[in-house]
């Protein structure tokens, strides 16, 4: 049987190592598929290769295949700015504050794979996370946000690229510009964070040069394993909806419309055309085009292309071919990347070059190094020496990682993609609400199911079911249903017949999951109030029962403390959504009438019930008016029933 690891305990577990260590390489992958179930830790380099200049770059690069053949792997990155070092594209300056190119040359590396549950290159790491138990709980904090460039010089700038379109300079360009912030506190808390909030394939934490490069790309630039390489550009984004049947929806109106696909296959010519500089004629395909990935709370559109490299194909000649990746720039590239650094306020660095290792075998992968927070330990310094010695870079990072505690700057790029139709206020204000992905905190939550146990049965254990299922599918949580119905039944060997039992079930999103039980008391209060509180119909957590319901705690603490049973809630347009812990139901000439679940409420398991044993029910938008009018109210739930209430 295959152990399963439980993903958020490994990650704290393997943060938690490297706070002690000044220099490595971790490649976490949050999103585990078919082709993506490993993570790679580096430490203990032999030694680091690093450039600033243009000639220092391709020599650098051109000695990768001398160190891959002496059995040595490399992980690092290479900046946006190299990319102006392969082609003529405009004067190159080199930027004192971040190298070209770094990589660390290491024996091997510690790898995780999550399919079979085991460790390879380290005989210590499963026996030290079997008795791990703590959790990440470091504090940090990013304040102080600006951007490096303001609205209306943004808006002048969009209005120039629109204009180089209407030209036929370019057909579309990646433009960006970065936050800029104070940061107190742990980077592996950070990072911690920002993988919990986003599951992503290609993820990446750095600790180099004096520098944290934290990276949560879901994008992959390549993937190369022997002479096959593969190319899958992300190009066409749409928000998530709110449940499983709002999700087909959206994806299907992102795998339909016309502007995501044309920028789409924009990228996707762009990169058959790079690869196949570099390719045995005939062998490069698309072998998917506008498939949809799904992420906590957006739809990514993706395309493939795959071929077969020439025999005499060197690592220098794939980066010079393919660098960067087209979908950060624009198409056609050169003249775009002219055009990008005519209007950019200041080098990208790392934000948008690529991320990852290579391998002896010359397997290897490198992401597309989009959502990439870099943390600044150094206070400006530079180390100039192209090749470093473990001990003179150990002597650098140890003197400024003392510095980590202190307050520190970073930096996250943000861009979207312009084409002429782009409307440059709407633009900005969508790159700063990206900002959401560094400053909001990850909320830890649970699925919960409470259940009536009476009569010797679980009372609507079916739809309980159906609803957790449906629930686990649209967060990914995992599950195992034949062992949660064991535990439900052996817990019910502890009750008395005659007596009714709430049941409550928290379900992990790694599948663990756990039961308690009381006896169910009698209800005094018949009596509702309305909250003073608007909800937000968009808030997705509203459709699904979970414990994020903090606003409904607190609600229903303070009403059962003034003596009523639920309070109810308006949404935002003033229309009846819901109780704390009920559905609600009206009655008005002998007809019944509940809010419809787009107002923003929980689709309840008695409500469904109502609907599927053909109680004579109807969803209607109400209005506080309308439950004033009523000539009855009822709060219902699985647990108590229809259960008739006064105001």
């Amino acid at each position: 049987m295959v152990k399963k690891i439980d993903k958020e305990l490994l990650l704290s577990f393997l943060l938690d190592h490297l706070k002690q260590l000044d220099n490595f390489v971790f490649l976490w992958n949050g999103k585990i598929d078919e082709d993506n179930y490993q993570s790679f830790l580096f430490t203990k380099p032999v030694r680091y290769i690093c450039c600033y200049e243009k000639q220092d770059l391709i020599e650098t690069l051109s000695r990768i295949e001398e160190i891959l053949h002496q059995g040595y792997y490399l992980a690092g990155f290479i900046s946006y700015e190299a990319g102006f070092c392969f082609e003529d594209i405009a004067p190159f300056t080199p930027d004192k504050q971040s190298p070209l190119l770094w990589f660390g040359v290491y024996e091997k590396p510690i790898i995780c794979n999550h399919k079979d549950g085991c460790f390879y290159g380290s005989n210590d790491i499963g026996k030290l996370l079997a008795g791990y138990k703590a959790r990440q709980n470091q504090a940090c904090n990013v304040s102080d946000i600006k951007t490096n460039i303001e609205k209306d010089e943004y808006i002048h700038d969009v209005e120039s690229v629109r204009d180089s379109i209407a030209k036929g300079d370019t057909y579309q360009i990646n433009y960006t510009f970065k936050y800029k912030f104070d940061f107190d506190g742990s980077s592996e808390a950070l990072f911690f964070n920002l993988c919990m909030k986003q599951s992503a394939s290609y993820t990446a934490f750095i600790r180099c040069m004096g520098k944290d490069i934290l990276s949560l790309s879901p994008e992959l630039f390549f993937r190369r394993e022997a002479n096959r390489v593969m190319v899958k550009p992300m190009k066409g984004t749409i928000k998530r909806g709110i449940n499983n049947a709002d999700d087909i929806e959206k994806a299907a109106e992102l795998h339909n419309s016309i502007k995501n696909r044309a920028e789409n296959v924009m990228i996707v010519d762009l990169l058959r055309n790079d690869i196949g500089r570099i390719s045995k004629m005939g062998s490069v395909e698309v072998t998917k085009l506008y498939e949809i990935e799904k992420y906590e709370t957006l739809f990514q559109m993706t395309s493939t292309v795959e071929s077969e490299l020439r025999d005499e194909i060197s690592w220098l000649n794939l980066f010079k071919s393919i660098f960067p990746c087209g979908s950060v720039t624009g198409a056609p590239k050169i003249n775009t990347m002219r055009i990008i650094n005519s209007l950019e306020k200041e080098p990208r660095g790392i934000y948008t070059g690529s991320i990852g290792y290579i391998a002896p075998n010359n397997n290897s992968v490198f992401n597309v190094a989009i959502r990439t927070v870099v943390l600044d330990r150094t206070m400006g310094q530079k180390v100039e020496s192209r090749e470093l010695s473990v001990e003179s870079a150990r002597t650098f990072n140890s003197l400024n990682s003392q510095l980590s505690t202190l307050n520190s700057k970073g930096e996250m790029g943000i861009g979207s993609g312009i084409v002429y139709d782009s409307e440059p206020s709407a633009e900005f204000d969508e790159c700063l609400l990206k900002a959401d992905f560094l400053t909001t905190k990850y909320i830890d939550f649970q699925l919960i199911e409470t259940i009536l146990w009476q009569d010797g049965k679980f009372f609507l254990l079916d739809l309980h079911f159906k609803r957790l299922m449906e629930s686990a599918e649209y967060f990914g949580f995992d599950y195992d249903k034949s062992q949660i119905i064991q535990a439900l039944a052996d817990e019910s060997r502890k009750f008395t017949a005659g007596k009714k039992y709430r049941v409550r079930l928290l379900l992990h999103k790694n599948g663990d999951f756990s039961i308690s039980s009381s006896e169910l008391e009698e209800i005094n209060a018949k009596k509702v109030t309305f909250s003073d509180i608007r909800t937000n119909p968009e808030d997705r957590f509203l459709y699904h029962k979970t414990t994020n319901r903090k606003l409904y705690d607190d609600e229903l603490k303070k009403a059962r403390a003034e003596g009523y049973y639920d309070v109810l809630f308006l949404n935002n347009r003033d229309e009846l959504t819901e109780g704390a812990i009920s559905n609600i139901i009206i009655e008005t000439k002998d007809k019944y009438y509940t809010p419809p679940i787009m107002s923003g409420l929980l689709n309840g398991v008695f409500r469904r019930h109502l609907f599927e044993t053909g109680f004579p029910l109807e969803e209607k938008v109400l209005f506080k008016d309308d439950i004033l009018r009523a000539e009855k109210i009822y709060m219902v739930n699985s647990v108590r029933g229809m259960l008739e209430v006064n105001l």
